[in-house]
């Protein structure tokens, strides 16, 4: 795998959601290897951040298109919080406070394949927050970027989100149907 320089590419900004991020890592050390060598650390929900993982079938039936730059716009707009993107198998993941109330209908079984709730007992590779495109074998990247006080993503609009994708997905079925 090709590795990324993390500290040259990096912003005063990028630098300070990196150190934020730092505080979910068992290592900091460690994780800013990873981000130097892959362009990904291995961090912990939980800590400072719980996640949201979202389908890219349901993220682009909100979005109501699959071409990535409308769709990071539709993200920036809806969410107004930090997401990331893997883009192969086209997964989001919604950054989310760790204490955050998700309604039963977003995280329905919890490791289902198109939204699953990543708490305290989950680890997951984050991108160094400089990476906002896929870079070599990198897939990962932010689509809406982190900001370096750490807010994230409401909760209450990540669900609302889930809910008209899934809606929107249910009246595509029953206008094939017809």
């Amino acid at each position: 795998m090709a590795s990324i320089s993390t500290r040259s590419a990096a912003t005063v900004a990028d630098r300070a959601a990196a150190d934020w991020l730092l505080d979910a890592a068992d290592s900091a050390v460690r994780a800013c290897i990873e981000w130097d060598k892959y362009g990904l650390a291995l961090l912990q929900c939980g800590r400072i951040f719980a996640a949201v993982r979202i389908s890219g079938r349901l993220v682009f039936a909100a979005a109501g298109t699959e071409e990535l730059p409308a769709v990071e716009e539709y993200l920036a707009e809806m969410l107004r919080g930090p997401v990331f993107m893997d883009l192969y198998p086209h997964r989001y993941y919604a950054l989310i406070p760790p204490q955050a109330d998700i309604r039963s209908e977003s995280a329905r079984g919890r490791r289902g394949r198109e939204v699953a709730f990543l708490d305290g007992a989950t680890f997951m590779g984050v991108p160094h927050p400089c990476v906002r495109a896929p870079v070599d074998a990198i897939s990962m990247h932010w689509c809406v970027s982190l900001d370096p006080s750490g807010d994230l993503c409401a909760p209450d609009r990540v669900n609302q989100m889930i809910s008209f994708a899934r809606h929107r997905l249910l009246e595509r079925r029953a206008e094939v149907a017809r």
